[in-house]
């Protein structure tokens, strides 16, 4: 009998262990994560106006720049610049895609705008009107884009043109 008592007391030990398990003393917790993505239009870019410089009348003995700014204001430094004339107009763009989304503006590499030959190129830097922007209500914005226009001692008359390209990212 007592054989049978020691038997049922460590059984019913081993039960009340087993409950602890199965009513929560030793459970395993479990989390939820989110996945997420987030869908844009394709951004577009929309040159709506070229950088334009104007004209300049130079004596080709010294070096000398032209700046145009975004806001379309010229400045001239050197003494070989004797006028400038034609009007001048700062590079603008469109940007299109999703409404109320933000986008960067990289920045624009330099060109050098090549003339008539034997023409020495004339290098151009640009900056732009803002860095990065946010697309209205109806997903648009614009910016502007101007330069410095360095041009060499001993240039040749003549016109001068180069292509630049603008690139724009969602941010």
């Amino acid at each position: 009998m007592k054989r049978t008592l020691t038997l049922v007391a460590a059984v019913l030990a081993a039960t009340t262990a087993f409950a602890g398990i199965v009513t929560g003393t030793n459970t395993v917790t479990n989390s939820a994560a989110a996945a997420k993505l987030k869908v844009r239009k394709a951004i577009t870019l929309t040159n709506t106006a070229d950088l334009d410089f104007g004209g300049v009348v130079v004596t080709g003995v010294a070096a000398s720049s032209m700046t145009l700014t975004p806001a379309n204001v010229l400045s001239t430094a050197g003494a070989d610049i004797l006028a400038t004339f034609n009007t001048t107009a700062a590079g603008a763009f469109t940007v299109g895609g999703t409404k109320n989304a933000t986008y960067a503006i990289n920045a624009i590499p330099g060109v050098s705008m090549a003339g008539p030959a034997p023409a020495t190129p004339i290098p151009v830097s640009f900056t732009t009107s803002k860095a990065t922007g946010t697309l209205s209500a109806v997903g648009s914005d614009t910016f502007t884009v101007g330069g410095t226009a360095s041009i060499p001692a001993g240039v040749t008359d003549g016109d001068y043109s180069a292509n630049f390209s603008v690139t724009v990212l969602y941010n």
